[in-house]
């Protein structure tokens, strides 16, 4: 299982609304995931993968889920910050509408959870409930805006829904900030 981080092919900041819309594609018909799924099928494995996904008119911040057998599914972030410096996602994305699915693969039941998802119990446990042993949630966080809450939630989800979390996050920096948590 390989898991990359949140928007990880588009980076996390962007200029306007008509930057992301260059960035966004279908999912799974877009070259992003297609060029995943083949990885996968090479590799033999899973890959989760954030992409700036296009469906219609509507743009989600959201991860695509593949195996060595093809596509199997997505998970559209389902709460969308709106916080100040440099969190304006309310500006570019849709509020997910996908649900909590469980992703079957051939190692384990998936689930997917994305950044600032973290901070609302409803969604890990939904996930447990559907069936998730381990829940992965692929990140653009700030070491700064919420390094406790990063090393005090994930943990806390994990033990009260009797799952395994896998938290990854970006490296290096962007502007606005200096740092990120490597």
């Amino acid at each position: 299982l390989l898991v990359l981080p949140e928007l990880f092919a588009a980076g996390y900041q962007f200029a306007d609304k008509e930057e992301v819309g260059r960035m966004a594609a279908p999912v799974p018909d877009g070259p992003t995931s297609k060029h995943l799924m083949a990885l996968a099928k090479v590799k033999d494995t899973v890959f989760v993968a954030g992409l700036v996904e296009q469906d219609g008119d509507s743009i989600y911040n959201s991860a695509v889920v593949v195996g060595p057998k093809g596509y199997l599914g997505k998970y559209r972030k389902t709460h969308i910050p709106q916080v100040d410096p440099g969190f304006y996602e309310k500006f570019f994305f849709k509020p997910g509408d996908s649900g909590w699915p469980g992703f079957d693969t051939a190692y384990l039941k998936l689930g997917v959870y994305i950044c600032y998802d973290r901070h609302f119990p409803e969604g890990w446990r939904a996930l447990a409930l559907n069936g998730a042993e381990y829940i992965v949630n692929p990140s653009a966080t700030v070491a700064g805006l919420s390094k406790y809450l990063w090393e005090l939630e994930q943990p806390a989800a994990a033990a009260a829904n009797g799952v395994f979390i896998g938290a990854i996050n970006r490296v290096g920096s962007e502007e606005p900030w200096a740092t990120t948590m490597n």
